[in-house]
Protein backbone atom coordinates (compact mmCIF):
# COMPACT_ATOMS: atom_id res chain seq x y z
CA UNK A 1 0.00 0.00 0.00
CA UNK A 2 1.60 3.62 -1.43
CA UNK A 3 2.09 6.03 1.58
CA UNK A 4 0.96 9.70 0.21
CA UNK A 5 1.15 12.79 2.00
CA UNK A 6 -0.86 15.83 1.39
CA UNK A 7 0.63 17.31 -1.63
CA UNK A 8 0.12 13.88 -3.52
CA UNK A 9 3.77 12.91 -2.85
CA UNK A 10 4.69 8.61 -2.98
CA UNK A 11 6.93 8.59 -0.01
CA UNK A 12 6.40 4.78 1.75
CA UNK A 13 4.96 1.35 1.09
CA UNK A 14 3.81 -0.23 4.00
CA UNK A 15 2.39 -4.18 4.34
CA UNK A 16 4.89 -5.52 1.61
CA UNK A 17 4.71 -9.04 2.24
CA UNK A 18 4.91 -12.39 -0.69
CA UNK A 19 0.91 -13.29 -1.83
CA UNK A 20 1.53 -16.42 0.21
CA UNK A 21 2.07 -14.90 3.10
CA UNK A 22 1.04 -17.82 5.88
CA UNK A 23 4.08 -19.80 3.99
CA UNK A 24 6.59 -16.95 4.00
CA UNK A 25 5.91 -16.68 7.88
CA UNK A 26 6.09 -20.06 8.58
CA UNK A 27 9.77 -20.80 6.55
CA UNK A 28 10.96 -17.57 7.15
CA UNK A 29 9.75 -14.74 9.13
CA UNK A 30 9.83 -17.64 12.63
CA UNK A 31 13.40 -19.22 11.08
CA UNK A 32 14.34 -15.37 11.68
CA UNK A 33 13.19 -14.90 14.62
CA UNK A 34 14.52 -18.36 16.28
CA UNK A 35 17.72 -17.22 15.54
CA UNK A 36 17.38 -13.61 16.47
CA UNK A 37 16.80 -15.58 20.28
CA UNK A 38 19.63 -17.31 19.56
CA UNK A 39 21.63 -14.06 19.29
CA UNK A 40 20.33 -12.79 22.46
CA UNK A 41 21.16 -16.16 24.39
CA UNK A 42 24.45 -16.33 23.05
CA UNK A 43 26.14 -12.72 22.25
CA UNK A 44 27.42 -10.17 25.30
CA UNK A 45 26.45 -6.57 23.60
CA UNK A 46 28.06 -3.24 24.73
CA UNK A 47 26.37 -0.82 26.32
CA UNK A 48 26.11 0.97 23.57
CA UNK A 49 24.65 -1.56 21.53
CA UNK A 50 22.03 -2.05 24.84
CA UNK A 51 21.03 1.46 25.15
CA UNK A 52 20.82 3.80 22.21
CA UNK A 53 18.47 6.60 21.16
CA UNK A 54 15.87 3.93 19.53
CA UNK A 55 15.51 2.64 22.52
CA UNK A 56 16.73 0.53 25.43
CA UNK A 57 17.20 -3.07 23.83
CA UNK A 58 20.07 -4.44 22.27
CA UNK A 59 20.91 -4.35 19.00
CA UNK A 60 23.66 -5.10 16.52
CA UNK A 61 24.64 -3.30 12.66
CA UNK A 62 26.81 -5.23 10.31
CA UNK A 63 27.91 -4.27 6.74
CA UNK A 64 29.38 -1.36 5.36
CA UNK A 65 29.17 2.56 6.57
CA UNK A 66 30.73 5.53 6.70
CA UNK A 67 30.89 8.56 9.28
CA UNK A 68 29.65 8.52 12.70
CA UNK A 69 33.56 8.66 13.58
CA UNK A 70 35.27 6.75 10.66
CA UNK A 71 37.28 8.47 8.94
CA UNK A 72 37.02 6.48 5.71
CA UNK A 73 33.79 4.08 4.17
CA UNK A 74 34.64 0.46 5.78
CA UNK A 75 33.04 -2.43 7.72
CA UNK A 76 31.03 -1.67 10.83
CA UNK A 77 32.92 -2.91 13.42
CA UNK A 78 31.81 -5.68 15.68
CA UNK A 79 34.01 -7.53 18.41
CA UNK A 80 34.92 -11.35 16.69
CA UNK A 81 32.25 -13.30 18.84
CA UNK A 82 29.40 -11.18 17.65
CA UNK A 83 31.05 -10.88 14.04
CA UNK A 84 30.93 -15.05 14.08
CA UNK A 85 27.60 -15.30 14.93
CA UNK A 86 25.92 -12.46 12.23
CA UNK A 87 28.23 -14.45 9.61
CA UNK A 88 25.77 -17.31 10.54
CA UNK A 89 22.71 -15.09 10.32
CA UNK A 90 23.90 -13.70 7.48
CA UNK A 91 24.18 -17.19 5.74
CA UNK A 92 21.12 -18.09 6.83
CA UNK A 93 18.58 -19.30 4.02
CA UNK A 94 15.70 -17.38 5.79
CA UNK A 95 17.92 -13.70 5.94
CA UNK A 96 18.94 -14.61 2.63
CA UNK A 97 15.05 -14.93 1.09
CA UNK A 98 14.01 -12.11 3.04
CA UNK A 99 16.64 -9.78 1.83
CA UNK A 100 15.87 -10.90 -1.86
CA UNK A 101 11.93 -10.08 -0.93
CA UNK A 102 12.81 -6.79 0.56
CA UNK A 103 15.53 -6.17 -2.71
CA UNK A 104 12.98 -7.26 -5.19
CA UNK A 105 9.79 -4.97 -3.39
CA UNK A 106 12.12 -2.09 -3.14
CA UNK A 107 13.08 -2.28 -7.35
CA UNK A 108 9.21 -2.52 -7.70
CA UNK A 109 7.84 0.44 -5.89
CA UNK A 110 10.72 2.92 -6.36
CA UNK A 111 13.15 2.02 -9.16
CA UNK A 112 14.64 5.57 -9.63
CA UNK A 113 15.87 5.24 -6.18
CA UNK A 114 16.74 1.47 -6.36
CA UNK A 115 19.15 2.40 -8.92
CA UNK A 116 20.71 5.35 -7.54
CA UNK A 117 21.56 2.49 -4.26
CA UNK A 118 22.26 0.10 -6.65
CA UNK A 119 24.96 2.27 -8.83
CA UNK A 120 26.59 3.71 -5.27
CA UNK A 121 27.05 -0.10 -3.96
CA UNK A 122 28.47 -0.67 -7.43
CA UNK A 123 31.01 2.18 -7.33
CA UNK A 124 31.72 1.19 -3.40
CA UNK A 125 32.18 -2.55 -4.73
CA UNK A 126 34.70 -1.66 -7.41
CA UNK A 127 37.00 0.75 -5.34
CA UNK A 128 37.51 -1.13 -2.27
CA UNK A 129 37.13 -5.51 -2.11
CA UNK A 130 37.84 -5.05 1.53
CA UNK A 131 34.31 -4.24 2.14
CA UNK A 132 32.01 -7.06 3.35
CA UNK A 133 28.87 -6.84 1.94
CA UNK A 134 25.82 -8.91 3.93
CA UNK A 135 24.01 -9.86 1.06
CA UNK A 136 24.69 -9.65 -2.55
CA UNK A 137 21.20 -10.52 -3.59
CA UNK A 138 20.53 -6.88 -1.70
CA UNK A 139 21.12 -2.91 -3.24
CA UNK A 140 21.63 -2.13 1.07
CA UNK A 141 24.84 -1.18 2.39
CA UNK A 142 23.87 -2.57 6.15
CA UNK A 143 21.52 -4.46 8.08
CA UNK A 144 20.79 -3.76 11.78
CA UNK A 145 19.40 -6.47 14.32
CA UNK A 146 17.21 -5.95 17.48
CA UNK A 147 17.79 -8.87 19.82
CA UNK A 148 14.96 -8.29 21.68
CA UNK A 149 11.60 -10.09 21.86
CA UNK A 150 10.13 -6.99 23.00
CA UNK A 151 11.23 -4.56 20.39
CA UNK A 152 9.58 -0.99 21.29
CA UNK A 153 11.26 1.59 19.76
CA UNK A 154 11.14 5.31 20.71
CA UNK A 155 10.51 8.61 19.06
CA UNK A 156 13.21 9.12 16.69
CA UNK A 157 14.94 9.79 12.81
CA UNK A 158 17.78 7.91 11.89
CA UNK A 159 20.08 11.15 11.20
CA UNK A 160 22.65 8.82 9.36
CA UNK A 161 20.40 7.22 7.20
CA UNK A 162 19.76 9.13 3.70
CA UNK A 163 17.33 11.69 3.70
CA UNK A 164 15.72 11.08 -0.01
CA UNK A 165 16.42 7.40 0.56
CA UNK A 166 14.37 4.80 2.39
CA UNK A 167 14.74 1.51 4.37
CA UNK A 168 13.53 -1.46 4.58
CA UNK A 169 12.04 -2.00 8.28
CA UNK A 170 10.20 -5.99 8.85
CA UNK A 171 8.45 -6.95 11.54
CA UNK A 172 8.29 -10.52 13.47
CA UNK A 173 7.03 -12.20 16.07
CA UNK A 174 4.11 -13.53 18.11
CA UNK A 175 1.96 -10.56 18.74
CA UNK A 176 -1.87 -9.00 17.49
CA UNK A 177 -1.20 -6.36 15.40
CA UNK A 178 -4.42 -4.99 15.87
CA UNK A 179 -3.14 -4.66 20.17
CA UNK A 180 0.35 -3.39 19.45
CA UNK A 181 3.34 -3.43 17.72
CA UNK A 182 2.22 -0.45 15.01
CA UNK A 183 4.27 1.92 13.45
CA UNK A 184 4.18 5.78 14.18
CA UNK A 185 4.97 8.45 11.70
CA UNK A 186 4.88 11.54 14.09
CA UNK A 187 5.59 14.28 11.58
CA UNK A 188 2.56 12.64 9.39
CA UNK A 189 -0.01 11.92 11.97
CA UNK A 190 -0.47 8.50 10.66
CA UNK A 191 -0.45 5.29 12.83
CA UNK A 192 0.08 2.22 10.76
CA UNK A 193 -0.93 -1.47 11.14
CA UNK A 194 2.57 -3.60 11.43
CA UNK A 195 1.98 -7.61 10.75
CA UNK A 196 4.24 -10.02 11.54
CA UNK A 197 5.98 -10.73 8.16
CA UNK A 198 5.41 -7.60 6.11
CA UNK A 199 7.88 -4.95 5.41
CA UNK A 200 7.36 -1.37 5.49
CA UNK A 201 10.04 1.12 3.74
CA UNK A 202 10.24 4.13 5.01
CA UNK A 203 12.33 7.66 4.36
CA UNK A 204 13.86 7.06 8.15
CA UNK A 205 15.97 9.99 8.51
CA UNK A 206 13.34 12.44 7.27
CA UNK A 207 10.10 10.87 9.13
CA UNK A 208 9.99 10.59 13.37
CA UNK A 209 8.95 7.27 13.67
CA UNK A 210 8.53 4.62 16.88
CA UNK A 211 6.15 1.25 17.60
CA UNK A 212 3.23 0.80 20.20
CA UNK A 213 4.19 -1.64 22.82
CA UNK A 214 2.64 -5.05 22.57
CA UNK A 215 0.64 -7.38 24.97
CA UNK A 216 1.80 -8.80 28.00
CA UNK A 217 3.31 -12.33 26.93
CA UNK A 218 3.90 -11.28 23.32
CA UNK A 219 6.90 -11.68 21.22
CA UNK A 220 8.20 -9.04 18.96
CA UNK A 221 11.32 -8.51 16.90
CA UNK A 222 12.43 -6.61 13.97
CA UNK A 223 15.43 -6.08 11.03
CA UNK A 224 16.20 -3.21 8.79
CA UNK A 225 18.32 -3.00 5.79
CA UNK A 226 19.85 0.46 5.19
CA UNK A 227 21.83 2.82 3.31
CA UNK A 228 23.80 5.53 4.78
CA UNK A 229 23.95 8.56 3.74
CA UNK A 230 27.78 9.16 4.42
CA UNK A 231 28.34 6.34 1.49
CA UNK A 232 26.80 8.07 -1.20
CA UNK A 233 28.51 11.50 -0.51
CA UNK A 234 31.76 9.70 -0.16
CA UNK A 235 31.44 8.26 -3.68
CA UNK A 236 29.95 11.72 -5.38
CA UNK A 237 33.64 13.36 -3.58
CA UNK A 238 35.63 10.11 -5.89
CA UNK A 239 35.98 8.37 -2.55
CA UNK A 240 36.79 10.53 0.00
CA UNK A 241 35.25 12.76 2.66
CA UNK A 242 33.97 16.58 2.34
CA UNK A 243 37.50 17.32 4.44
CA UNK A 244 39.25 15.58 2.00
CA UNK A 245 37.86 16.94 -0.50
CA UNK A 246 37.48 20.72 0.36
CA UNK A 247 41.35 20.51 1.08
CA UNK A 248 42.14 19.00 -2.23
CA UNK A 249 40.39 21.30 -4.09
CA UNK A 250 41.57 24.66 -2.39
CA UNK A 251 45.14 23.23 -2.89
CA UNK A 252 45.00 23.44 -6.63
CA UNK A 253 47.30 26.24 -8.53
CA UNK A 254 44.97 27.59 -10.95
CA UNK A 255 42.98 30.52 -9.01
CA UNK A 256 40.14 30.22 -11.42
CA UNK A 257 39.72 26.65 -12.34
CA UNK A 258 39.95 26.00 -8.50
CA UNK A 259 37.36 28.60 -7.80
CA UNK A 260 35.03 27.28 -10.69
CA UNK A 261 35.25 23.76 -9.16
CA UNK A 262 34.69 24.99 -5.87
CA UNK A 263 31.54 26.94 -7.00
CA UNK A 264 30.28 23.87 -8.71
CA UNK A 265 30.70 21.48 -5.66
CA UNK A 266 28.55 24.07 -3.76
CA UNK A 267 25.88 24.68 -6.35
CA UNK A 268 25.31 20.43 -6.34
CA UNK A 269 24.92 20.65 -2.53
CA UNK A 270 22.73 23.52 -2.28
CA UNK A 271 20.40 21.37 -5.34
CA UNK A 272 20.28 18.11 -4.12
CA UNK A 273 17.49 18.49 -2.05
CA UNK A 274 15.77 19.58 -5.01
CA UNK A 275 16.98 16.71 -7.06
CA UNK A 276 16.20 14.22 -4.47
CA UNK A 277 12.69 15.19 -4.74
CA UNK A 278 12.24 13.11 -7.94
CA UNK A 279 12.51 10.00 -5.64
CA UNK A 280 8.74 10.65 -3.97
CA UNK A 281 6.98 11.00 -7.41
CA UNK A 282 3.73 12.73 -7.29
CA UNK A 283 0.35 10.28 -7.30
CA UNK A 284 -0.82 10.54 -10.84
CA UNK A 285 2.44 10.62 -12.33
CA UNK A 286 3.26 7.44 -14.95
CA UNK A 287 5.83 5.71 -12.31
CA UNK A 288 2.94 5.75 -9.56
CA UNK A 289 0.20 4.57 -11.60
CA UNK A 290 1.94 1.49 -12.81
CA UNK A 291 2.62 1.01 -9.28
CA UNK A 292 -0.97 1.06 -8.71
CA UNK A 293 -1.59 -0.40 -11.55
CA UNK A 294 0.21 -3.90 -11.35
CA UNK A 295 1.29 -4.37 -7.72
CA UNK A 296 -0.29 -2.69 -5.05
CA UNK A 297 -3.80 -2.87 -3.08
CA UNK A 298 -6.26 0.03 -3.83
CA UNK A 299 -5.89 1.38 -0.62
CA UNK A 300 -3.84 4.09 -0.53
CA UNK A 301 -2.25 5.96 3.12
CA UNK A 302 -2.79 9.40 2.89
CA UNK A 303 -1.27 12.02 5.36
CA UNK A 304 -3.37 14.97 6.56
CA UNK A 305 0.26 16.84 6.19
CA UNK A 306 2.98 17.23 3.82
CA UNK A 307 6.27 15.20 4.35
CA UNK A 308 8.10 18.62 3.00
CA UNK A 309 5.70 21.00 5.27
CA UNK A 310 8.86 20.80 8.18
CA UNK A 311 11.49 22.61 5.62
Amino acid sequence: RPLVDAQGRMFGVVHCAPRDEERWNAEVIQDMATCIEEGRAALNFTEKQRNHKRGAFPAVNVGVGFGGGRKVAGNIFVNKKTRRFMNTLLKRRSFWRWSGFMNSAFQTYNEDMYREYAANKASLRASDGTLNWNFDNSVFAALAVNFSDNVICEDHTDDSNKPDGWCGVTSMGLFDPQKGGQMVLWDLKVILDFPSGTTNFIPSALVRHSNLPIQKGEKRYSATQYTGGGLFRWVYNGFQSDKEWFAKAAAKKDVEKRAAIIEQHEKDRATRWEKGLRFFPRLFSNNVQNILKHYCSITIIVSRTGIFDQN
